[in-house]
């Protein structure tokens, strides 16, 4: 018994005295260790500069280069096409519910859906010029204002086609017109009453908005082009006096 006592007091004052185990700490890292690694800064160069110029002028150069003619012509061809697609379309939704309609208002012998096509481009030719001539100006003046490329009116006027179509079949089928009693008088009405109008203040309003735009982007270009001037003019500077 007092064997087993003493071997257990030996074992706890083996334990006791073992050496404890040391962790190592890790050193600590340097100031400059800890921080982000920063970018190496890049030195401006003249010919840096020169290129930043280059390409500014080549964006500003795209932004006003167009001649004005031209994109007078194209937008108010593009109007007048428009305007008579719309009216070919108006005319077909006329003869398709009312096909006595061009029956009495025909153009020449012949079937009512051919005088449709017919009276729908005779009778959108006029409307189609006043609006390609509104439509022209608004693309083209001022002169200080970059013009849109015509291109880009494409998709618009497609929807102020459809919605022109759209609006005028609502108010045929929605708002009694005393004077009309056939659906296509009441097209008609329709179109000539609030959807072509308003087809036509969105195209323009489309128009004046993204030209504002344009000039802002001409605008803030210009500003780039003046501080790319100044920093090459101060490295000319800088040059001279080393």
């Amino acid at each position: 018994m007092a064997l087993g006592i003493a071997t257990a007091s030996h074992a706890q004052i083996d334990a006791a005295s073992a050496p404890v185990p040391v962790i190592a700490a890790k050193p600590a890292q340097s100031a400059s260790q800890q921080q982000t690694a920063v970018k190496p800064v890049t030195t401006v160069t003249e010919e840096m500069v020169l290129q930043e110029i280059d390409s500014i002028r080549r964006q500003l150069d795209d932004l006003t280069g167009q001649e004005r003619i031209s994109v007078a012509t194209q937008t108010a061809a593009g109007a007048v096409l428009a305007t008579i697609a719309y009216g070919v379309a108006h005319a077909q939704l006329v003869w398709l519910f009312n096909p006595s309609f061009y029956k009495v208002f025909a153009v020449v012998p012949g079937p009512s859906w051919i005088n449709a096509i017919l009276r729908g481009i005779m009778d959108s030719l006029i409307p189609g010029i006043g609006l390609g001539a509104v439509l022209a100006t608004a693309n083209t003046l001022p002169y200080s204002i970059p013009a849109l490329d015509p291109e880009t009116l494409i998709e618009p006027a497609g929807m102020a086609v459809v919605s022109a179509l759209g609006l005028s079949m609502l108010g045929a089928s929605m708002f009694p017109f005393p004077c009309c009693t056939s659906f296509g008088s009441r097209m008609f009405n329709s179109a000539l009453s609030f959807s072509g109008p308003l087809t036509a203040l969105g195209l323009f309003s489309y128009i004046l908005s993204n030209r504002q735009e344009l000039l802002e982007e001409k605008l803030s270009l210009k500003s780039q082009l003046k501080d790319a001037r100044d920093t090459l003019a101060n490295l000319r500077a800088a040059g001279k006096n080393m």
